[in-house]
């Protein structure tokens, strides 16, 4: 708790206690300052891969603010896709790969077939697909939130 002294009228050495009171409420807030500008900073790292095993165009954006990311993914497949890693790890851009221990699951829509879907799953070790049975070749989209512990990217100038 902080320990201000009371001040009184007429009191000895006012002026030196009231600059006391304002040097101790400013050691408390200097200690309670959040860098705003470090942890608010908005980090985009965009990746298009084309004629890939499974699909013939993918759209990665990774979207950053603190630890939290954000991933938007649209993909054009070629056919099915068991269990087929589409993004490696060691194809995430630096500062964007999810915590270990993470798993992070979710539909992957259709723009032009009703029903037609794909599940993808993502980890610290890439991210994965598997489509339904009755999807061939489609595009789909989907966008995912996570937390990554890895350090804030590089700015490139």
């Amino acid at each position: 708790m902080m320990e201000l002294e009371k001040i009184y009228r007429g009191m000895e050495n006012g002026a030196e206690t009231i600059q006391s009171n304002f040097s101790t409420i400013e050691k408390k807030v200097e200690e309670n300052i959040v860098d705003i500008d470090k942890n608010t900073k908005l980090f985009t790292k965009s990746l298009l891969i084309t004629d890939n095993s499974y699909y013939s165009e993918g759209r990665f954006t990774f979207k950053r603010i603190g630890q939290v990311v954000t991933l938007s993914i649209i993909i054009t497949l070629k056919g099915k896709a068991e269990w087929q890693t589409i993004l490696p790890k060691d194809a995430f851009p630096n500062g964007f790969l999810p915590i270990a221990n993470a798993d992070i699951a979710g539909p992957l829509s259709s723009n032009s077939h009703v029903g037609s879907f794909a599940n993808i799953y993502m980890n610290n070790a890439g991210l994965r697909i598997i489509t339904n049975g009755s999807l061939n070749s489609d595009q789909l989209q989907g966008s995912y939130t996570y937390i990554t512990d890895q350090k804030f990217p590089v700015i490139e100038s």
